[in-house]
């Protein structure tokens, strides 16, 4: 994603909106955090100016620790509370119990991380696809 993906969102923010526009944030979920890291690394490299990254994660997931608390750890993961199925979320793909040598490869260099419910993800892909 370093050499693919970044790279192509960079290069369609700026034929969208011009050489003077730069990326201010990128946002996004994660899994094993190869996306979110190739991207994160292409960016910063790419834009002259700095360029923020906020993991968004979901409930159950540990990644939000990760980034915010140097731990990987989730509430949903303490004791009496702990059940088979941590959490059940309709965003596909997204949300870690433990942190990849993906993640750990950019990701973990975050500036911040937020939890986002799967309302927050609905209603934010309909914002984005104009619905």
């Amino acid at each position: 994603h370093a050499r693919s993906t970044g790279p192509e969102i960079w290069r369609q923010v700026h034929s969208a909106i011009g050489d003077g526009a730069g990326i201010d944030a990128f946002v996004m979920s994660a899994g094993t955090g190869g996306t979110l890291s190739g991207v994160t690394l292409a960016l910063r490299h790419l834009s002259p100016r700095p360029v923020r990254m906020v993991l968004a994660d979901p409930p159950g997931s540990s990644l939000h620790g990760a980034v915010a608390y140097g731990a990987a750890y989730a509430p949903e993961q303490a004791e009496r509370v702990l059940r088979r199925s941590r959490a059940d979320t309709v965003v596909e793909g997204v949300g870690l119990d433990r942190t990849t040598a993906n993640f750990r490869a950019g990701a973990a260099s975050a500036d911040a991380a937020i939890r986002v419910t799967d309302q927050d993800t609905v209603d934010a892909a309909h914002a984005l696809l104009g619905t």
